[in-house]
């Protein structure tokens, strides 16, 4: 085994650096078709985290042994990669909001993973008390069925309540009977449309509000609009253990919350996963409409796809066609009078 190495610079702006080069703790184990790989992160990272401030900010960039995972992803053996990244707990739980973490997924474990269709689970764990914070779990079908492009993911997750958050308490509070502002963030890291559905399962056990066997209600946080917005799915039920798991596409800021909000964005997409659609092709979207709202639906790209709008009462139904070249990709946007376009639903041209 190989120590897993920190190297500390500052850039050219001003911010300390920690980059962490991953590697295993030992030879990969192979039981059950699955590899269990267990890197951990030097201690070191604790001190950069806790020496930051408004005027020293610092990141921590932690990396995946992507040489060790493409190794296993080959061995015919394998039919999922387990890796499990032990990080110190100010790691696991940082609040300081100067000190950026960022633990990367590389595009090329997950091209191989989508290639061999192969599932990719990533854990990260508590070093000090061996404690799942959260994992991520990219299964090899799901992301050969995408129409998304394989990209790095930035897998950190940070779970802070909603009161700890100004602005997203007053969104939670003006979507909330009563104006409560109990429940829980989940901040994402710096991802947007991800490679292919994730589910992620997160620890919210010591969160107020999260009992064991408990349902919690998830709704995407838009900070632009200041609205929540429905998902197709968003019960969730807290395991035994404190655990939560959430399906996503999008590597965003989403709130669980003990109660199923109101005063939601009023526009809801019955398909929110990226769709393709075959050169010549349609899609029919069918698209809710709550209230009084009378929103403008739209594609992004016109050269890429044409589209009609058909309403049946509070339903809308957008057909797309397919037109432009294949990999294409844009959006089925909704736009309410006097506020900034919301995203429904990315949809890709296929040949």
């Amino acid at each position: 085994a190989t120590p897993s190495t920190t190297i500390i610079t500052t850039n050219p702006a001003g911010v300390t650096v920690a980059a962490v080069a991953t590697k295993p703790n030992a030879a990969p184990v192979v039981t059950g078709g699955h590899s269990a790989v267990a890197v951990t992160v030097p201690a070191d990272v604790t001190s950069v985290i806790s020496a930051a401030t408004d005027k020293n900010r610092t990141e921590i960039r932690i990396t995946a042994p992507t040489t060790v995972i493409l190794d296993q992803l080959k061995n015919t053996g394998v039919k999922a990669v387990d890796l499990t990244i032990q990080v110190p707990s100010a790691v696991a739980g940082n609040t300081n909001a100067n000190a950026k973490v960022s633990i990367t997924a590389e595009q090329a474990v997950l091209q191989a993973a989508k290639d061999t269709q192969k599932d990719i689970i990533i854990k990260v764990a508590d070093a000090q008390t061996g404690k799942e914070a959260y994992s991520w779990t990219f299964s090899g079908t799901g992301l050969k069925n995408s129409v998304a492009s394989v990209t790095a993911v930035n897998i950190n997750l940070n779970v802070i309540p909603v009161k700890s958050d100004a602005q997203t308490s007053a969104i939670v509070a003006q979507s909330s009977t009563g104006r409560a502002t109990s429940g829980i963030v989940l901040k994402f890291g710096e991802n947007n449309l991800l490679p292919g559905p994730a589910a992620v399962r997160v620890y919210v056990g010591d969160q107020e509000g999260c009992k064991p066997n408990s349902t919690m209600y998830l709704y995407y946080l838009n900070s632009v609009t200041k609205v929540l917005e429905q998902l197709p799915k968003s019960q969730c039920i807290i395991d035994q253990d404190g655990y939560a798991t959430v399906t996503v596409a999008y590597g965003r800021y989403y709130v669980l919350l003990p109660q199923p909000a109101t005063n939601l964005y009023p526009v809801r997409s019955d398909t929110t996963y990226p769709v393709g659609v075959k050169n010549g092709k349609t899609y029919t979207f069918g698209i809710t409409v709550s209230g009084n709202a009378v929103p403008s639906l739209m594609v992004g790209n016109s050269g890429v796809f044409v589209s009609t709008v058909r309403r049946q009462g509070s339903k809308y139904y957008v057909t797309v066609k397919a037109v432009g070249a294949p990999g294409a990709m844009t959006a089925i946007y909704s736009t309410l009078p006097k506020q900034k376009p919301v995203i429904l639903c990315y949809i890709a041209a296929e040949k």
